[in-house]
């Protein structure tokens, strides 16, 4: 902090020998929201942005500051516009726009500009990455698979991410989806270098989906119980008929009735 302060009163200093100089207030302003300091940021990036209002970088700081001052419409809108005029937007553009979304409960509106950075940019890890989640804290476990699966398949079949297909299919109710996840999951750290299938987290996971997929073996689906609860009860009707027809054969053996 007290280099950015530092920072901060240089290039006041250099604005005040030469107001001129290129960019100076977009400057000051981005180590005035570096130090939290919001408001004096948006009002100098106002003036700053009505004589260059083609600067992607001077709307993506306004945007920041906006978001934390609490005006989150004005924010992603300033976070759009920089999205529209970088030549090549990052993804850290797209996910800052939906985090401050999320933050505000408008999931919806963060969920379909992610859907708008996958097909500007391809579905890369962090987009996704932050779809699943959002998905799975509303239950939406389908969906979040869905998003999951537009993922490469060389990291769609990575490890962890077969743990996280497993855990959501498992919460979707699609037990031998879930199964066959975390068997994937295994074959892929059996798959791995000795070295990084030591590591500690590979040893972490590969514990969990073994502790996951013994659970599911040890404790059939409730579909799979229910069926054989049904076919019991079937067979026991059917060996009840046959005792009846038994006894009634009998009766009227012994009453002579053959």
């Amino acid at each position: 902090r007290q280099r950015q302060m530092c920072i901060r009163d240089s290039y006041e200093a250099a604005r005040r020998i030469d107001a001129s100089f290129p960019n100076i207030d977009f400057l000051r302003a981005k180590v005035l929201v570096e130090l939290e300091e919001n408001e004096r940021a948006v009002v100098l990036l106002d003036a700053f942005l009505t004589d260059e209002p083609g600067h992607a970088d001077g709307h993506l700081v306004r945007a920041r500051a906006k978001v934390a001052l609490g005006r989150i419409d004005d924010g992603v809108e300033d976070y759009s516009r920089a999205i529209a005029l970088f030549e090549r937007p990052a993804p850290r553009h797209y996910v800052e726009r939906a985090r401050a979304l999320v933050d505000a409960g408008r999931l919806d509106e963060a969920l379909l500009g992610l859907r708008q950075a996958v097909a500007d940019l391809g579905p890369l890890a962090s987009l996704i990455e932050l779809a699943v989640a959002e998905e799975e804290k509303r239950e939406r476990y389908e969906e979040a698979l869905r998003w999951a699966d537009q993922l490469s398949p060389t990291l769609r079949h990575s490890p962890r991410w077969r743990a996280i297909a497993g855990n959501l299919a498992e919460r979707a109710g699609q037990a031998a989806s879930a199964a066959h996840e975390f068997r994937e999951g295994l074959a892929a750290i059996e798959a791995l270098p000795p070295a990084r299938q030591g590591t500690e987290a590979m040893t972490a996971l590969r514990t969990e989906l073994a502790d996951r997929l013994e659970t599911r073996v040890a404790s059939p689906p409730a579909e799979l119980s229910s069926e054989l609860t049904i076919g019991t009860v079937g067979r026991g009707l059917v060996l009840g008929a046959l005792l009846v027809a038994a006894c009634l054969l009998i009766v009227r053996w012994t009453r002579g009735g053959f």
